[in-house]
């Protein structure tokens, strides 16, 4: 897994998100998509919604993913 393949996933997620009627979900990932100018910045946001939202991600990207999105930014943050 790499960063870009995790933006890749957050994008067609918020696709989805919208075909769920989750539009307050596509918001919170669009906006963290969108946040400050760091990449570190963008996985914390995206890993704090995956968990905060986890019924509804699981739901919409799949329970396994969502671990590898979380587990991959937790390495990055050298916390898993």
């Amino acid at each position: 897994m790499t960063v870009e393949d995790i933006y890749t996933c957050i994008e067609i997620t918020i696709i989805k998100c919208k075909d769920y009627g989750y539009s307050d979900l596509a918001g919170r990932f669009d906006d963290a998509l969108h946040l400050g100018s760091s990449g570190m910045e963008i996985l914390g946001a995206i890993r704090t919604i995956l968990k905060e939202e986890k019924n509804r991600s699981n739901e919409i990207i799949g329970k396994k993913q969502v671990i590898k999105i979380i587990d991959f930014v937790e390495s990055c943050y050298g916390t898993r």
